[in-house]
């Protein structure tokens, strides 16, 4: 089998996403990477658009569900790949993995991460 990735790596989003009222409020910087995954043996490579997945989609689809409020980042990456498989079954793996930026915690840390990984 021939797999294809369809990916955005590092889309950068200011979204009111925080387990503290004031991180939803003030909103955080976070970092998302997202993936979709075909089985390209199953069509032949045109330069057409419909024999792939659209970044535009794969932006939008993100760009949404960052802009809802929510407490949990482990929330947020459920959400993207729940849209993500209901818009296209023929998909064999999704990805999503995202970083907050400066989390409120004590001590440095650059970011905290959850990566959700889901193959047929």
């Amino acid at each position: 089998m021939i797999k294809k990735t369809i990916a955005l790596e590092g889309i950068e989003i200011l979204a009111p996403i925080g387990f503290y009222k004031k991180e939803r409020k003030n909103k955080n910087t976070f970092i998302i990477d997202v993936s979709v995954q075909l089985n390209a043996s199953k069509s032949h490579a045109t330069d057409e658009i419909q024999n792939t997945f659209n970044y535009e989609t794969l932006l939008a689809i993100v760009t949404k569900e960052m802009g809802l409020e929510c407490k949990l980042i482990e929330d947020v990456s459920h959400r993207i790949y729940s849209k993500l498989h209901r818009f296209d079954d023929h998909f064999i793996a999704i990805n999503v993995c995202i970083r907050k930026k400066n989390p409120p915690l004590k001590g440095k840390v650059k970011y905290a991460k959850v990566e959700l990984q889901w193959e047929k």
